[in-house]
């Protein structure tokens, strides 16, 4: 059990660095194309959908993020209550399980 929790673990990490790094990257896409419009003077009518679409995807990811925080949290609870042995989470940083109390 703890060789599948230790992989869960480090997935569910991964999915939410994944999800970071796409709320940096469209928050940045959002304040360029915010950026562009008045660089190219467009009309600011004009460039309401895209912008608005670009806000809607920044909160739909907010949302993911959230969804895999709290799934990650049961999961651990799961993994704490059904394990034969303690389990943390796996350092960011070197990968290699940290202590139960530490996590």
């Amino acid at each position: 059990m703890d060789a599948t929790a230790l992989r869960i673990s480090r997935a569910i990490h991964e999915v939410e660095d994944q999800l970071d790094r796409l709320i940096g990257t469209s928050g940045a896409l959002l304040a360029d194309v915010a950026a562009i419009r008045i660089d190219l003077d467009i009309n600011a009518c004009d460039g309401q959908r895209p912008l608005q679409r670009l806000i809607e995807m920044q909160v739909k990811l907010a949302e993911a993020r959230t969804k895999a925080t709290g799934a990650h949290s049961d999961l651990k609870r799961l993994a704490e209550t059904r394990a034969d042995v303690p389990v943390g989470c796996p350092d960011p940083k070197t990968g290699f399980l940290r202590e139960a109390s530490a996590a």
